[in-house]
């Protein structure tokens, strides 16, 4: 597995991770079109920071980047796994891929980042790599029914990912 920044040839694979459209409000709640558009994920790459990509033997396996970012802190977004490859490590290594950008390319003291309550792996992992409950927004889900999103924060002093 690596890490590396998105390239333009990247785009198809990513919009083909999310094959459901709820795999895709938990990636990519602001999508309005099922499946991801190339104009769409364009648009957030462009307007996001550290859009980067987990590479499994030549193939997408991750997507992940920042909607905001700096010295008070980092908010990751966009967190995607390709199906072939979830439960096999690559959320987590993507995860502690960004959490290093984040402290050492923007010398970020905070690590923050959102799930939504009915996604329970997601919801596994990142207490899993000690990212604590900061709290709750009631939000509508892809089917404009009640949702919660839960904020999670990941302090760079306690970090251990």
């Amino acid at each position: 597995m690596l890490c590396r920044p998105v390239t333009a040839e990247d785009i198809p694979a990513i919009c083909a991770i999310p094959s459901t459209r709820e795999e895709l409000f938990y990636a990519f709640p602001a999508a309005q079109e099922f499946p991801l558009t190339p104009s769409t994920l364009e648009a957030a790459i462009a307007a996001r920071s550290d859009s980067t990509v987990v590479e499994i033997a030549g193939r997408v396996a991750g997507f992940a980047n920042f909607d905001k970012w700096g010295s008070q802190g980092c908010t990751m977004g966009n967190l995607m796994v390709d199906a072939d490859y979830r439960r096999a490590g690559v959320a987590a290594f993507l995860i502690r891929h960004m959490v290093g950008v984040a402290y050492r390319q923007h010398g970020a003291q905070l690590l923050a980042l959102s799930c939504f309550n009915h996604n329970t792996a997601g919801l596994y992992l990142y207490h899993s790599l000690g990212f604590r409950l900061t709290g709750m927004e009631p939000r509508q889900d892809h089917r404009q029914q009640p949702a919660m999103l839960l904020n999670f924060l990941l302090d760079n002093r306690a970090a251990v990912v």
